[in-house]
Order: structure tokens, then sequence, then C-alpha cells
């Protein structure tokens, strides 16, 4: 889960490369939130 900010969209790498060096396959859901708390956006990665 993230915030529409930009700075927070390094989290979601972060998630990424440590599923590509963990032994299975891990599903990530990112979901994105406003600065208002609604949610925006919501994907499996």
């Amino acid at each position: 889960m993230t915030i529409e900010v930009p700075c927070c969209q390094g989290l979601l790498e972060i998630a990424k490369q440590a599923r590509e060096q963990a032994e299975r396959n891990i599903p990530i859901k990112h979901i994105i939130v406003g600065i208002k708390g609604d949610v925006l956006k919501e994907d499996w990665v």
C-alpha cells in the first residue's frame, strides 16, 4: 500500500525485488491511497 505521492513508489520496487529473491512466487497487491484517505487504485503486480 502506498500513498499517491511519488516518493512512495520506491516501496513497490522494493517489494518486487524481494519477490524476485524469494524461493516462491509471492503475489503482490498494490493499493494506492489518495492524500484524503480514499483508495484510488488496486492492482495485482
